[in-house]
């Protein structure tokens, strides 16, 4: 399910409170391998499915934090946005901002 934008900000100032640091696919890829220069102490991903429009306000809750998040982007959807989904340049702004994105199955 999805979290309001007012969940969304109470749960990132606890990751924050906490001492989580958010890693990269990359970063917990290497680690997995062990090619990796480690990871924080308490590493956290934090992950945004299907590339849904409403993702959009958490790029300011994100960076006002430091953090960074993933987003799973289904390359059929932002081929051919409806109203629902962020087509490519609204991802391509995203990266620009912060955010990774990785390939998600789909039509």
């Amino acid at each position: 399910g999805s979290v309001s934008t007012a969940q969304f900000t109470e749960h990132m100032n606890y990751v924050v409170a906490q001492g989580f640091e958010t890693i990269s696919p990359a970063q917990y890829l290497a680690w997995l391998q062990g090619d990796g220069d480690g990871l924080p102490p308490k590493p956290i991903m934090i992950t945004f499915d299907d590339n849904i429009l409403n993702a959009g306000p958490a790029t300011e809750i994100l960076q006002a934090r430091g953090l960074r998040a993933v987003m799973y982007v289904v390359s059929g959807f932002a081929d051919a946005p409806d109203g629902w989904n962020m087509d490519w340049t609204v991802l391509e702004s995203m990266v620009a901002s912060g955010w990774y994105m990785q390939l998600h199955a789909g039509p």
